[in-house]
């Protein structure tokens, strides 16, 4: 079953603001807040007005986001720890690393590492012992991104709170999804939700990021009636994580700022 992802949204952003056809596929965090400064010093942009992305530091040197954020690498910029929309400390992609079984049809196993030539200070991201969230449990997501159909940039990262379905809505929904690596929250009859652009952004419980966004059923996007959005769970990829590092450890040529 084929998903979109949903920064792909994004790709048809100069077609669709003159169109019907795709009504509030743009907007981003809807019915959410600003993120006040220091709230997520973790926080990076994937600067791209075809398929912007979000995404969060890990180490000194690795961004963590979605695989699919990183199939378009003509990011006009990569930005860590603003809260405000393009305004941080500007740094330096050395290498991109989907991960190896990230498949684009069902987006599974979509996470990804940018790996970068700054060394920055932490705080970063706590993704470490963090639990499958449980059902009807709340969820943070944060992001970047337009905050409406006609393509108004945001002023600055937003958050919403979210609530986690089951696993059998989930599937339900859709057919591809995967609980050892996935979960998915409920569609909010209030229309809160993520959407295009929000990928590669992190979900939040408990002071820990545990999930990524990724994508959402085709049709029911952006706070759609019935639209359940999904995120790829980090913990079964820490092994993953941890390998690409010591390799980009051990392999950089690049000498750290």
């Amino acid at each position: 079953m084929h998903t979109t992802s949903i920064a792909a949204i994004l790709v048809s952003l100069a077609v669709a603001i003159t169109t019907t056809a795709s009504p509030a596929l743009e907007k981003r965090i809807i019915g959410g807040g600003p993120v006040l400064k220091g709230e997520m010093p973790f926080i990076a942009q994937l600067v791209n007005k075809r398929s912007p992305c979000t995404g969060f530091l890990v180490g000194p040197q690795t961004i963590m986001t979605a695989a699919h954020c990183l199939r378009d690498r003509t990011h006009t910029g990569i930005v860590v720890g603003g809260t405000k929309f393009k305004v941080g400390k500007s740094v330096t992609a050395v290498e991109y690393v989907p991960h190896p079984d990230y498949n684009s049809t069902s987006d599974t196993n979509d996470i990804g590492l940018i790996f970068i030539k700054e060394k920055v200070k932490g705080p970063y991201a706590k993704i470490r012992d963090a639990s499958y969230p449980k059902s009807l449990s709340k969820i943070t997501a944060a992001g970047f991104g337009y905050i409406d159909n006609k393509g108004t940039e945001p002023k600055g990262l937003n958050k919403v709170n979210l609530n986690v379905a089951r696993s059998k809505a989930c599937k339900d929904s859709f057919p591809d999804f995967d609980k050892k690596t996935q979960f998915c929250t409920l569609p909010n009859p209030l229309g809160h939700s993520v959407c295009g652009g929000d990928s590669g952004g992190p979900m939040s419980q408990n002071s820990k990021v545990i999930g990524i966004v990724s994508h959402g059923v085709p049709g029911k996007m952006c706070g759609q009636d019935g639209g359940y959005q999904y995120y790829t769970f980090i913990r079964p990829f820490l092994p993953w994580v941890d390998l690409e590092v010591e390799r980009f450890k051990k392999n950089q040529t690049v000498v750290p700022a």
